[in-house]
């Protein structure tokens, strides 16, 4: 049986906690076949960013037509895009190599704008190119509380998500903006204290399904969306319905964080992307 294909395109991580390293651990963990597009560098540790160093827009679109004219692909996510300039090379690729946008493989969109730690992690006019460019050709967008109040225009607007109303609304403004399918994470809104609520959302049949989860209480934060995204391509990629593949991209992302470790000096425990892997002792 051939391999599921999943393309990733974001910026690599040095401490391999999230970006393109979390995303080919959780990938490999899931038995999918891994490629990337490395948009950006960055210098980071499980304490927080110190660097970052932008990709040209010409060798991203030369690393995605490379690994996309030669291999089939099954499912794509993108992560951190940086600039305003590698999100239009990236829809320029896109377009050229499926010129049929329905034969386009699925596309998960991470819309990564700030790290952890509070450092920029996509430029001005970013937001608004993505907004124009990559979210009409997306399956599903993926935003948490702060990416969702920039993508819907309520952080300009001085509007906040406090409820689950509020998740409903912001999610049909996002996907007004053209994306089909919406997950609005939930772990920054706190609508209980003992559950997470994410929030799917569907326009093809206007609908609404909600995935509640135990909210841990454990300082497992870095590299979650990037694991949650790649996890949904990879099911995507498989064949799994939106609901399905959210759902299983959900208990992944769970595990990885209850069996987490810690690795630097960082308060923030490393995931486990293998914690459903079973090892056995090498042959000595």
């Amino acid at each position: 049986m051939p391999p599921t294909n999943v393309l990733t395109i974001a910026g690599s991580d040095s401490s391999g906690g999230a970006g393109i390293q979390a995303d080919l651990k959780t990938f490999t963990s899931l038995e999918a076949y891994g490629m990337s597009v490395i948009t950006a560098v960055t210098a980071q540790s499980t304490t927080g960013v110190t660097g970052v160093v932008g990709m040209s827009p010409s060798i991203v679109s030369q690393q995605m037509e490379s690994v996309i004219s030669d291999i089939p692909i099954n499912a794509i996510k993108t992560g951190m895009l940086y600039s305003a300039e590698v999100i239009e090379a990236v829809e320029t690729s896109l377009s050229k190599l499926y010129p049929d946008s329905t034969k386009q493989p699925p596309l998960v969109i991470d819309p990564v704008m700030v790290s952890t730690s509070g450092h920029d992690l996509l430029q001005a006019g970013g937001p608004e190119m993505l907004i124009r460019k990559l979210l009409s050709r997306c399956s599903v967008v993926t935003p948490n509380l702060p990416e969702a109040l920039i993508l819907s225009g309520r952080k300009s607007r001085q509007q906040r998500i406090e409820n689950v109303a509020d998740m409903q609304d912001c999610c049909r403004e996002i996907s007004r903006l053209g994306a089909r399918n919406v997950l609005l994470k939930g772990g920054h809104i706190l609508i209980s204290s003992d559950l997470v609520t994410d929030m799917l959302y569907q326009d093809a049949t206007d609908s609404f399904q909600t995935f509640n989860h135990p909210r841990l209480e454990m300082p497992n934060t870095h590299g979650t969306g990037c694991t949650l995204s790649a996890a949904l391509a990879v099911y995507l990629g498989k064949g799994l319905t939106m609901i399905d593949a959210v759902d299983a991209s959900i208990k992944y992302l769970e595990g990885s964080m209850q069996h987490g470790f810690q690795l630097g000096k960082g308060t923030a425990r490393s995931l486990n992307h293998f914690h459903n892997i079973i090892q056995r002792p090498l042959p000595m």
